[in-house]
């Protein structure tokens, strides 16, 4: 009982932090100049990461070469078990494979408390002038091309 009230009280002080950071989320900014930057920079390995994985029903990423020559990041994965998965769908480089493999390695490091937003702006935060709302599951570069 102690050990859970310790994690809880623990999860709640960095979430109370997390919202104080770089002035609160109406400082969470992120230009789309930042976004295009992100994805010029990450594009290629992303890219080649979902090329060389499947996609499981269940969210876990299956790696087609073994070993696999990939930072998983945080993502789920397992390499290919069975004939049947080698049917399965491709990875598409959507959110959720930006999001496991570059934005969630990139912040861990502060328990979370510095989006990545706010941890790229950290000396310059940027107010937030539009809050743009998205599907996960659109392909990350239709995302940004949108917005350029």
């Amino acid at each position: 009982a102690v050990a859970e009230w310790l994690r809880r009280d623990t999860e709640m002080r960095l979430a109370s932090a997390a919202a104080e950071v770089a002035g609160g989320p109406a400082y969470w900014g992120l230009t789309v100049s930042q976004l295009v930057a992100f994805r010029d920079e990450n594009l290629g390995v992303l890219e080649a990461y979902c090329a060389d994985h499947l996609l499981r029903e269940d969210y876990v990423h299956i790696c087609k070469q073994e070993p696999c020559p990939h930072d998983h990041g945080s993502a789920s994965y397992c390499s290919l078990q069975t004939d049947s998965e080698a049917s399965l769908p491709p990875l598409e480089l959507n959110m959720h494979v930006v999001v496991a493999l570059s934005i969630k390695p990139n912040t861990i490091e502060s328990d979370g408390i510095y989006g990545f937003a706010a941890l790229l702006n950290q000396g310059s935060p940027k107010k937030v002038e539009a809050f743009v709302s998205h599907c996960w599951n659109e392909p990350f570069a239709n995302f940004v091309s949108t917005l350029e």
